[in-house]
Order: structure tokens, then sequence, then C-alpha cells
């Protein structure tokens, strides 16, 4: 069973969460007076996320194991779920971790320390 409204929700949160850790690279001092305010409100905003996030996240994971309970079924399988959860995460965690790094030599290359922040992510 899905929850398209969750999904959809978790979808919005997880923008929010992007948003957020993309304004926290950028200096608002050296953003223009008229966008600061924007700068701002768009942190806040993606802090949020971040909570609603982890909470549709954990409601969404853990539906099957109350749903089987619930109905007095047997317990999904926890080896099966985790490489299921494996290998829907982590193509995407890695592309992302990619895709931020590039990014990151191309357009802050002043910030150093890039390989070892890319080790530990990659671990």
């Amino acid at each position: 069973m899905r929850f398209i409204g969750f999904d959809g929700m978790r979808a919005l949160a997880c923008l929010a969460v992007i948003i957020g850790h993309a304004l926290q690279r950028l200096d608002p001092q050296t953003t223009p007076y008229c966008l600061q305010e924007i700068h701002q409100m768009f942190k806040l905003a993606a802090s949020s996320g971040v909570s609603v996030f982890f909470v549709l996240s954990g409601a969404l994971l853990s539906y099957p194991f109350w749903q089987s309970y619930l109905e007095k079924a047997p317990r999904p399988s926890l080896k099966s779920y985790a490489i299921r959860r494996a290998a829907r995460i982590m193509p995407g965690f890695y592309a992302a971790l990619l895709a931020a790094f590039l990014l990151e030599q191309l357009f802050l290359p002043q910030l150093g320390g890039d390989a070892w922040r890319f080790l530990t992510a990659v671990t």
C-alpha cells in the first residue's frame, strides 16, 4: 500500500532539506541586501523541512511492521527490508554526493579539506 500524500509531502520536505544544505554554504553577508531576508526565510523553512522529512520517513518506513502487528501476521523479514532500503537509498546518496562534490569544486574551490570530507561521506 502506498500513501501518495505522504510521499508527496516527503518529497517537498526533501527539497527543503536540499535547499537548506545549499543555503548553509552561502554567506549571507555577501548576499545582496535585497535578498538577505529571502535567504533567511528559506533557511528557516528548510530547517523545519528536516523535521518533517524525518517524521514522515519514520511513519512510512515503520508502516509494514505496524501493519503486520495489527493484523497479527508474520513480521516482515529484516534482512530483505534492509537490502531493499539500501538498494533504494545508496545509489541516490552516492549520486548526490558526487554532484555536490563536483559543484563545490567548481564554485567553491577555496574551502579546502575536500578529500577528507568526501572520504568520510563515502564511508
